[in-house]
């Protein structure tokens, strides 16, 4: 064991091949080979833009990019990860081989309450989708476009998505526990948890249960709003 004086660390997740990343608050990433200290790194810094995207967020993103704004958190699927900046940005990594970081599009302002996201290999568009929980609503990001899917019961304090990329948990600001459809176009239970403080974590069990876990408490939720504590 070794002391870790790499800066801040914002993100640790796994490859297929099961290789360790870390990702720090500076936007490094190393790729760590075995157990044995071997690493690759790269930079978020070094973004490359679809064509779609107008040339200021490109401008601004050099300005103000991973370097100054810093990672705030990252979120890891099989392949990959999207890292969430200070000032709101995504940017995702698709492939570890030969990364090529991506800016996503412009995300909105405002506080994010948290997030989540869907893997390529569940969207309609085979690239990630990011959900935004900003204000009251939610946002759905991917390359080009950031769209609002207008709900009004946020702050929402977790987002959580199955591990199919089928269905969405949602836990409002006032306690309940929504799972719809990743569209947004179905609403399919609710929950009411009657709790007055939100659970450190929501988490799926499959496709069919969520599991909101307190300090000292546990609410497992089935299909149509049945749960157990």
């Amino acid at each position: 064991m070794s002391q870790w004086e790499h800066g801040s660390i914002r993100g640790l997740g796994w490859s297929d091949d099961e290789e360790l990343l870390v990702v720090t608050e500076d936007g490094t990433v190393r790729r760590y080979f075995g157990l044995h200290g071997d690493f690759s790194p790269f930079s978020l810094g070094n973004v490359y833009l679809d064509a779609s995207i107008l040339l200021v967020q490109l401008t601004n993103f050099l300005l103000q990019g991973a370097e100054e704004y810093g990672v705030r958190a990252c979120r890891f699927w099989s392949s990959g990860f999207v890292a969430l900046l200070y000032n709101n940005q995504l940017i995702a990594v698709s492939q570890y081989d030969e990364p090529r970081p991506k800016l996503l599009a412009t995300c909105p302002e405002g506080e994010v309450s948290s997030w989540s996201l869907i893997p390529p290999a569940y969207t309609l568009s085979r690239s990630v989708e990011v959900l935004l929980a900003v204000d009251k609503t939610i946002y759905v990001v991917d390359a080009t476009d950031a769209e609002d899917k207008m709900l009004q019961n946020g702050p929402f304090k977790h987002v959580s998505v199955s591990p199919t990329g089928r269905f969405v948990a949602l836990f409002t600001g006032d306690g309940k526990v929504w799972v719809v459809s990743s569209d947004f176009q179905n609403k399919f239970s609710e929950y009411d948890s009657k709790a007055k403080t939100p659970p450190k974590t929501v988490e799926w069990c499959g496709d069919d249960a969520v599991i909101l876990a307190w300090e000292d408490e546990i609410h497992i939720v089935g299909p149509n709003g049945a749960a157990s504590k």
